[in-house]
């Protein structure tokens, strides 16, 4: 909703002429206003337009402007403070009255007022305030009887409202920026996703060279040994699975590869367990029954793996461990680092970007938390 800060963050004064629709204005006066908003201190600015009896402010908060027109309502409906409510605003500028929603509503604190002491508005002075979505466009009802139309505006309308063009291209030069470091961005994003589909596809990678099944009440308690095998020349990547089948049990099962240069060399263990049951939530379903390691060689073979399984209430109970070595395997570190690197760069670019987005996103963010 609101977003800015007490102290003035804009280049507009009090005393700085405008146009609005080849009108002239002056800005007259500087609010600075705060609220707890969803559990959060809001603050934001509003600079009072004025042209004889004709007046408008023009709101800056959360990086946006807008300018907000008071009206006499044809008839007025009970607006309530709830977000989310429905209410009805009967403005006359258009032929039917428009259906509308609550998106804020608090009480405000005038902060700051800044320009012509002029007005019955002062520091310390409170008032509710109810946001409204109707039509398509932002309304505000002020203590429930002040209603205001609203018209968003670009940095750049503001600038040329009071004739500031060097401001303007300023404004120009910057978008310009944003939508080329946007565009990076997205490239960075396409980058992340593709190193991220390849790190999943070595998930997969690797060709069998070892494999079988073994009773777990079979394995003693100096390990069960498979072997001996080759695993073939060179100093490629491998991968050792471990899996177990289990019924309302628990294990520790882990399996080591031996050489008989070197000893155990590349080795992994797991807690597996299986249990189901039911509860006043239902039936639910608990289980872990893979595990994993990549390894390179080390000694010239021949190899063979260990298995061991061991129970805290004794011999390992009935099940199976499955054992797989595979050869030719893609280590998937490089795809994950490069996936990470390239998605916190396309996160920072587009935030960048793309600031009005970023903002209501880390709003939604702090209000769902």
């Amino acid at each position: 909703m609101k977003g800015s800060a007490v102290g003035n963050p804009t280049v507009l004064r009090p005393g700085m002429p405008c146009r609005i629709k080849g009108q002239a204005y002056e800005l007259r006066r500087r609010y600075a206003y705060r609220a707890v908003v969803r559990g959060r201190m809001a603050e934001w600015q509003d600079y009072e337009l004025a042209a004889g009896a004709d007046r408008h402010f023009l709101e800056w908060g959360d990086g946006r402007w807008t300018l907000y027109s008071p009206f006499e309502p044809r008839s007025r409906d009970t607006v309530g403070p709830a977000v989310g409510s429905r209410v009805t605003i009967d403005d006359p500028a258009f032929p039917q009255a428009q259906a509308g929603v609550v998106t804020g509503s608090a009480q405000a604190r005038v902060e700051v007022v800044d320009g012509k002491a002029t007005g019955a508005t002062r520091e310390g002075d409170r008032f509710d305030y109810v946001d409204i979505r109707a039509g398509g466009r932002p309304y505000s009802v002020v203590n429930g009887r002040e209603y205001y139309r609203g018209k968003p505006l670009s940095s750049a309308d503001v600038m040329r409202m009071f004739g500031l063009q060097d401001k303007v291209h300023a404004l120009d030069a910057a978008t310009d920026r944003q939508k080329r470091w946007g565009s990076v961005g997205v490239i960075c994003l396409a980058f992340a996703v593709l190193a991220f589909v390849g790190w999943a596809g070595t998930h997969g990678s690797g060709r069998p060279l070892v494999q079988g099944t073994v009773a777990l009440e079979s394995v003693p308690a100096d390990g069960a040994h498979v072997g001996p095998f080759t695993l073939g020349p060179g100093r490629g990547l491998y991968r050792l699975e471990l899996g177990a089948t289990l019924n309302q049990a628990e294990c520790l099962v882990g399996g080591a590869v031996e050489s008989p240069e070197v000893g155990e060399f590349a080795g992994k263990a797991g807690t597996f367990y299986d249990f189901s049951g039911s509860d006043y939530d239902g039936y639910w379903h608990e289980w872990s029954d893979r595990t994993d390691t990549e390894f390179r060689i080390r000694g010239s073979g021949p190899f063979r793996l260990n298995l061991y399984a061991e129970s805290e209430a004794g011999p390992p109970p009935p099940g199976t461990v499955s054992y797989r070595i595979l050869g030719g395997v893609v280590h998937g570190g490089y795809f994950l680092t490069y996936g990470l690197l390239a998605l916190l760069a396309a996160i920072a670019l587009l935030a960048y970007a793309n600031p009005r987005e970023t903002g209501a996103l880390l709003d939604r963010l702090w209000e769902a938390n």
